[in-house]
């Protein structure tokens, strides 16, 4: 330490130019960092539904569309909302479609839509029925007696108004053999569909809806950031030419992306700003003075450019949650220079020079400084063995944050004092006074009245006991969104009027080819329909579009077997009761058509394309074909995730296949949330701990000793949260063993001064330093309480609220126990 103190003593500009120089080039590597809003990004590692769920994500993109959701408001003197609604939606349709930002945009169902189903999906009805019901239903509906009644019920239908919305059923499927497929309701994609305008129109006739395709991806912010652009001047000029108010919300794909970026930069800016202002003027009413608080500021404004370039060149990317915890590191940072700054003060103020008074302050804070920083480092290090990617990397951000800032303080800070000139003032002001009396009242009341101060310590110790016995784990993902990011009140409405949220889960059932994908799809969907409970809706590819081998056999069993005879001779019974009935069946000739090629194994219409909302659930790659099956359910449907066996039944069809649900992450992840509570915080322990070992060269005593009041805090802080009802979520439970790292550093400064007049006399003369450092790591972990996202506000008040305990309980417990030591 001292040899590092001469030579940035006697060569403080060279110190200083090497730094410059290093630090534009940590500029150039800072230019690599971005924000990774990547969802998958947020999925832990170890939990089987995560797995599935990322599977779903890398396969077919996850919650890519845009939903924008068109609300008519009741106006003065409009009447019906709706028309006003599905005009709106209809003209957003089309402004969206004519941007190259927009790859597909639709508001209900669209010519094609039932073009494919009249003219592909209906016709060859025959050869989407269940495997174990297709006999069953040919043999029905072509008996005799049910071609007539047919007949009959078509007859009937055409002589009432509903006929015209019946009509072109009849004429695609004159038996009614579609009738019994299960996945006629999700012909339009499971959307509820307006009869009379074809519009995604909500039970509540006032609300519309249009599904955006972006041709950006979903974590791509700057194609967030102009869809963005675009959908504002859309909505102008909606509003403008609407007859009445519309309210306009739009969320999903890249639109999360941009606003998350937005609010994660606007948090930055405003806890950085907080964390840097709060501790300039800590230190500036500290000192009396800009100078030293400048030094500090400055060294660490270096070593944080620093800390920028290396993340940059070793990570690139960084998570919402590490880009949080920026404000932590100043917070956390500035203690070293606080700690140089007060011994170096001092020493000025008896009259040393500032070279000799840089090497006293490196030898007498220095070993307490180092094990403070590698305590901090290994607290946060041992994130890394953590399930949750946002927390390993905070982990590896931060503890690599904290030994650059070490470095850089004791570079540039140590070459900037050494510049400085004696002050003219001897006399500490009123401040650091204050701070004085304040620290060695409480340590003189500690060795007054130790047992008073041993017993509190024990009842306060037993009080949190129990709470923490009611400390809960709360895993819930919403905790690390901001409370009030724009896409709440659409994702509320996409919940409440058309039955899209949370509760959906998607079966991604793989193959070797696209056949082999949609047959193992066909008997997976059989399998839910049976086992799924009341209320759950599917929409599956496979009840619309065939699997090779599935259609390939059919069509030789009805060109070989009674069945195609069957079929024919109804189709001959059927088109002479049309016409006996004044039918024309001319007007039935594609329907009559399509069921005598089925008779004699012709598929009907073997090239027909289908929509787009069905070949986006089928993926066909180089290595191999995916189809996902959309489930709906119904709130509280399978919270804990399916149910095992029936997992066990999907995986036996479709090896590979994944179970994807948002919900069933929760039960998995508050599991391993429990697990990496005990892990972690067991890590950390014993990775202080044997720092601290270290840097009392073995001295258990001495280790146990400056541990005393880290333990205690933790348990008076977690104990506290728990009593106060607080639960602890992912980065609450991230926190608790850094909390351990930064709080054992008082007592490792009181029990390394200890060496040179007693352990009283260390906290006493100590103790201002540590109240400012404490003030500093509560501006710094407490500026996150500002951030809109309630994990990070909830652990920046837990580590806040441990940081002042830990440093009440050194400046009380330590003198305490010494002083009943002695008698």
């Amino acid at each position: 330490m001292s040899g590092l103190a001469r030579l940035l003593a006697g060569h403080p500009w060279r110190a200083l130019l090497a730094a410059a120089l290093l630090s534009v080039l940590a500029l150039l590597a800072a230019g690599r960092l971005h924000l990774d809003t990547d969802l998958t990004s947020l999925l832990p590692e170890g939990s089987p539904a995560a797995a599935d769920y990322r599977v779903f994500l890398e396969r077919f993109g996850g919650f890519e569309k845009v939903f924008v959701i068109v609300e008519a408001l009741p106006g003065e003197t409009e009447g019906d909302p709706g028309p006003r609604a599905t005009r709106a939606a209809r003209r957003l349709e089309e402004l969206l479609a004519a941007s190259p930002l927009v790859a597909a945009a639709r508001s209900g169902v669209r010519p094609e839509d039932e073009g494919f189903l009249f003219e592909a999906a209906l016709p060859r009805a025959l050869l989407l029925l269940p495997d174990d019901r297709w006999r069953e239903v040919v043999a029905e509906r072509t008996a005799p007696a049910a071609v007539t009644e047919r007949v009959a019920r078509i007859r009937r239908s055409l002589t009432t108004p509903a006929g015209s919305f019946e009509a072109p059923l009849f004429k695609a499927d004159p038996l009614g053999l579609a009738t019994a497929l299960p996945g006629l309701a999700s012909a339009s994609g499971g959307m509820p569909v307006d009869p009379l305008t074809s519009t995604f129109l909500a039970e509540d006739g006032a609300t519309s809806l249009v599904i955006v395709q972006p041709a950006q991806s979903e974590i791509d912010a700057a194609g967030g950031r102009e869809l963005l652009a675009l959908l504002d001047r859309t909505f102008a000029q909606v509003r403008q030419e609407a007859e009445g108010p519309l309210e306009l919300h739009a969320l999903g794909g890249p639109l999360y992306a941009a606003q998350d970026e937005a609010l994660l930069r606007g948090d930055l800016e405003r806890t950085l700003t907080t964390s840097a202002l709060g501790c300039a003027l800590v230190l500036v009413a500290a000192f009396e003075g800009i100078v030293l608080p400048l030094v500090c500021l400055a060294a660490l404004a270096v070593a944080l450019v620093w800390g920028a370039g290396l993340v940059g060149l070793s990570l690139g990317g960084v998570t919402g949650i590490s880009v949080g915890f920026a404000a932590v590191i100043v917070g956390l940072g500035i203690d070293y220079g606080i700690h140089g700054a007060t011994r170096f003060r001092q020493r000025l103020l008896v009259g040393e020079p500032p070279g000799t008074a840089l090497v006293s302050t490196f030898e007498r804070t220095g070993p307490g400084i180092l094990t403070s920083a590698l305590t901090t480092a290994v607290a946060f290090g041992v994130l890394a063995l953590a399930h949750f990617r946002p927390l390993r990397e905070l982990g590896v951000v931060v503890a690599s944050g904290m030994l650059v800032v070490l470095a850089g303080t004791a570079v540039v800070g140590g070459a900037l004092l050494a510049l400085l000139p004696p002050p003219r003032r001897r006399r500490p002001g009123v401040v650091w006074r204050a701070l004085g009396r304040g620290v060695g009242w409480l340590v003189v009341e500690a060795r007054r009245h130790p047992r008073l101060v041993l017993a509190l310590a024990a009842v306060l110790t037993a009080a949190a006991a129990v709470g923490l016995t009611g400390l809960r784990l709360d895993p819930d993902l919403r905790a690390l969104r901001p409370v009030d990011h724009p896409a709440l009140a659409g994702e509320r409405l996409l919940v409440e009027r058309f039955g899209l949220g949370l509760d959906t889960a998607t079966v991604a059932v793989p193959g070797a080819s696209r056949g082999e994908a949609l047959a193992r799809a066909a008997e997976i969907t059989e399998l839910l329909r049976r086992e799924a409970p009341p209320g759950v809706t599917l929409t599956s590819p496979a009840d619309w579009l065939p699997g090779e081998e599935r259609r390939r056999a059919r069509l030789e069993v009805l060109a070989r077997g009674p069945g195609g005879a069957a079929l024919s001779r109804a189709v001959d019974q059927l088109e002479a009761e049309l016409r006996g009935a004044g039918l024309n069946p001319a007007a039935f000739r594609a329907g009559l058509a399509a069921l005598r090629d089925l008779a004699v194994g012709k598929d009907p219409s073997p090239s027909a394309e289908s929509p787009d909302w069905l070949d986006e659930l089928v993926r066909v790659g180089p290595d191999g074909a995916w189809v996902a099956i959309a489930l709906r359910l119904p709130s509280g449907t399978w919270a804990d995730g399916a149910p095992p066996g029936l997992l066990a039944e999907i995986r036996r069809i479709a090896p590979g296949a994944a179970f994807a649900s948002a919900v069933a992450i929760g039960p998995e992840l508050r599991s391993l949330a429990a697990r990496d509570l005990e892990t972690l915080s067991a890590w950390a322990l014993a990775a202080v701990a044997l720092v601290v070992l270290l840097s009392f060269r073995g001295d258990w005593r001495a280790t146990l000793l400056s541990m005393v009041p880290v333990t205690a805090a933790s348990l008076w802080t977690l104990g506290g949260w728990a009593l106060a009802g607080h639960s602890l979520d992912l980065v609450s439970l991230a926190v608790v063993p850094v909390m351990i790292g930064i709080g054992i550093d008082d007592g490792l400064h009181a029990v390394h001064g200890a060496r040179r007049g007693g352990l009283a006399a260390s906290v006493e003369g100590a103790g201002r330093a540590m109240a400012l450092t404490t003030l500093t790591t509560v501006v710094g972990f407490g500026s996150l309480m500002l951030s809109r996202v309630p994990g990070l506000s909830h652990g920046g008040s837990l580590v806040a609220l441990g940081v002042v305990a830990s440093l009440l309980a050194t400046l009380t417990l330590l003198p305490a126990l010494e002083a009943v030591r002695r008698r």
